[in-house]
């Protein structure tokens, strides 16, 4: 991937596979509709972040995000330059063919919360540009409209540029 597309500095896990659960019971779920949940929320991130990790890791400015992968690799990777954060979109207009798209956010604007979260200090997980779960200790006010996204640091607050 180096030789095709240079240095990676960021990895974006968007997995989302969803159970209609207001039509099924979560009793009436088949097997395979639950493993294709797991390969793609899952498996599917953590295998992406294997694979690419060499990568991040050579290029000086790294982040990802992907709530089920963030407890687990933020305190892991706290000690290197690579952020990690999770972001929840909420439902996201992917399936036009669905009509939901009276009920969730359109794709561009989910797409600008993850550039946005892989861009803040590690450790959290991010709704709506707000904090809703720091997972590591120190990274409780280091989000928010008030910060500066130029110099990510995990655990230590940003402050606004003009300061």
């Amino acid at each position: 991937m180096a030789e095709t597309f240079g240095r990676l500095d960021a990895l974006i896990n968007n997995a989302g596979y969803v159970v209609d659960f207001a039509t099924l019971s979560a009793l009436d779920v088949e097997l395979p509709a639950v493993q294709s949940a797991l390969d793609i929320d899952v498996l599917g991130p953590w295998q992406s972040t294997q694979l690419l990790l060499p990568s991040l890791k050579a290029a000086p400015a790294h982040s990802f995000a992907k709530h089920t992968l963030t407890g687990v690799l933020a305190p892991a990777l706290r000690n290197t330059p690579i952020l990690v954060n999770a972001v929840d979109p909420g439902e996201t207009a992917t399936h036009p063919e669905r009509g939901d798209e009276d009920i969730a956010r359109p794709a561009r604007e989910t797409a600008r919360g993850a550039v946005w979260a892989a861009t803040l200090p590690t450790g959290g997980l991010f709704r709506d540009s707000e904090l809703v779960l720091s997972l590591l200790p120190g990274t409780e006010n280091t989000a928010g409209p008030d910060r500066d996204r130029s110099e990510p640091a995990a655990g230590k607050p940003l402050v606004r540029q003009d300061q």
